[in-house]
């Protein structure tokens, strides 16, 4: 996890997010505020940014909680196995506890997985918003930044870990046959 970190904004239901680069405040410095305007419904967005330690505390807290799930669950399970068949209530109670456990340790766990430290608008929480925040990984190698030398001129192309590898090798030949015709100058197709 970076100070300065790339995400993007995902809208439900779309593949191709806002890319903004997140900024953690210093260590014990309080969480900040950062806007963001979503392509989609043409909202802006403020989203409240954790810092590097406190992201790790926030995933080490949802760990926690998955692995107690986990034992919920096993301790259901066991008491499921030997409970006495002439009490229901044993046998009730111990399945509650197992799918009580299963449940939060699921939820959980994945909510670990996805912690950003990027709180805000449904974003960070274990069920679907209408907006998330997922980290992009670093660009790969052998796909460098398509930049016109002369004028700066920028071709965007989606790389990502929730993206296809077959579909982000197309966007980028396709975005590098875009930064091959462009003219300096002229505007870009919109």
């Amino acid at each position: 996890m970076e100070p300065q970190q790339r995400v993007s904004l995902v809208h439900r239901g779309e593949v191709r997010g806002v890319p903004w680069v997140a900024v953690r405040p210093e260590a014990g410095e309080p969480p900040s505020r950062q806007s963001v305007r979503c392509a989609v419904c043409d909202r802006t967005l403020i989203f409240t940014v954790h810092g590097v330690a406190a992201t790790r505390r926030r995933r080490v807290q949802r760990l926690a909680a998955a692995w107690a799930g986990f034992a919920l669950a096993l301790s259901g399970l066991i008491g499921a196995c030997t409970a006495d068949p002439d009490r229901s209530g044993d046998l009730t109670g111990a399945l509650a506890l197992l799918l009580f456990g299963v449940l939060l340790g699921y939820v959980s766990a994945v909510a670990a997985a996805e912690e950003a430290g990027i709180t805000g608008h449904g974003t960070g929480r274990p069920f679907p918003a209408r907006h998330t925040v997922a980290v992009l990984p670093p660009r790969p190698a052998d796909m460098p930044e398509l930049v016109c030398p002369r004028c700066g001129h920028h071709e965007d192309s989606p790389w990502g870990s929730h993206l296809r590898d077959s579909y982000v090798r197309e966007e980028y030949e396709a975005a590098r046959e875009r930064l091959a015709e462009h003219r300096c100058g002229e505007p870009g197709p919109e």
